[in-house]
């Protein structure tokens, strides 16, 4: 190994002490609404098994050299704090063209690179034992009424992009008593 490419890799090596001892924090945004096994409880506060999101982002941040500092908001504050820099960062956040006008993801051929995920989530419809709504994937069929979304949620492009009527509320247990 030539003088050149010792001394690269010695500085790259050192890279994640330097960042210890020049102090750097990251913020990073997390949604308040949990996201089971990845992100746990509903509140402002960490849990103290917080799930397994934030504890690979801890471990991520912690190789890399760099403290985290993980805050929970509500959705929309999340991305509005994202949008004007209060925070760096946000976990679980996924990729929409509006999103990424403000939020960098990591991109292949000017897609979202899927191999760079976390995590995929799905979303599904709770319905009353004795409903007769019947989702296959497609279509919905036998509602009545709309279906309750909470504010600043992803599905509220794919349930206007299918032609769902839906409700946006503020807080999921509003969602689930209407």
């Amino acid at each position: 190994m030539n003088k050149a490419k010792l001394l690269v890799t010695g500085f790259l090596a050192s890279l994640p002490m330097m960042a210890v001892q020049a102090g750097i924090m990251l913020r990073i945004g997390v949604n308040q609404q949990s996201s089971v096994p990845y992100i746990m409880g509903d509140n402002l506060q960490l849990q103290a098994l917080p799930g397994i999101a934030i504890e690979q982002l801890r471990a991520a941040a912690t190789y890399c050299g760099a403290s985290p500092e993980i805050e929970r908001y509500p959705s929309l504050r999340l991305l509005n704090n994202l949008k004007i820099n209060l925070i760096q960062g946000v976990l679980m956040l996924s990729y929409s063209e509006e999103r990424a006008s403000f939020a960098a993801y990591p991109m292949l051929d000017e897609l979202p690179d899927h191999s760079q995920r976390l995590t995929t989530l799905s979303h599904v419809f709770f319905v009353n034992q004795k409903s007769t709504l019947v989702w296959d994937g497609k279509v919905l069929s036998g509602l009545q009424g709309k279906v309750g979304v909470n504010t600043g949620w992803s599905v509220i492009k794919d349930l206007g992009d299918l032609n769902i009527p839906y409700e946006v509320a503020q807080v999921l247990k509003i969602t689930l008593l209407n």
